[in-house]
């Protein structure tokens, strides 16, 4: 009976001291650090080798199976610009786009004067109306510029008032005289007063005025 007694107190102690170091090694397994190991990828936990998994661009972990969770991916912040690593700075203005010239117009043709001078020298015989006949002017139009029968001394230079020819291109000018009309100049030029209106631009009523120079055809 005795041995008995003694075989459970011993049975007792030692259940009572495992349970004790048991509690001691997990205390301890809990705070102790990473045992260094003579390769750079590999600890010691107690006494239990572990290898790391080593990746340059992650924070070094230790793998699933010791119960710690897998570190997150670092990315590295983005420089900003300017800095070094950075794109470099862009001025924000934007260049203009160069203005292309615009095309030269050429300048318009000049139209040419209806009454032009010519330095005319008076002969013995001269009259208003032969010079006027002769040099594609008329009475009314001399007298405009101050022409009269006194101006008409033989071998006198007259500054004479004519049609300028340059002004009826493939036409032949007409200084308009008093009395005329557009059926008395189109009857003279065999022609009608509709062609010397549409020649010349006139209204409906064929309206022209004397000294008017009028195209009519050659």
């Amino acid at each position: 009976m005795s041995m008995v007694f003694v075989l459970v107190v011993s049975a007792v102690l030692c259940a009572a001291a495992t349970f004790l170091a048991l509690t001691l090694v997990n205390r301890r397994s809990a705070s102790a650090p990473l045992a260094e190991s003579p390769f750079p990828d590999q600890v010691v936990v107690d006494d239990m080798l572990i290898t790391l998994d080593f990746d340059p661009n992650k924070v070094v972990f230790i793998p699933p199976e010791v119960g710690e969770p897998a570190a997150q991916e670092v990315v590295p912040p983005t420089p900003a610009l300017g800095q070094e690593g950075g794109s470099p700075l862009v001025d924000s203005q934007v260049a203009p786009e160069p203005t292309l010239p615009l095309p030269t117009q050429p300048p318009p043709t000049p139209v040419p004067e209806p009454v032009i001078f010519i330095d005319y020298v008076v002969q013995g015989s001269d009259s208003l109306y032969s010079i006027a006949e002769s040099q594609n002017s008329s009475i009314e139009l001399m007298a405009l510029h101050g022409i009269d029968d006194e101006n008409l001394q033989p071998g006198a230079t007259l500054r004479l008032p004519v049609a300028n020819p340059a002004y009826c291109p493939g036409l032949r000018p007409y200084v308009v005289r008093d009395k005329d009309t557009a059926f008395r100049i189109a009857q003279q030029f065999s022609t009608t007063a509709e062609e010397i209106a549409r020649l010349n631009n006139l209204d409906a009523s064929y309206t022209i005025f004397v000294t008017q120079v009028l195209c009519v055809p050659g």
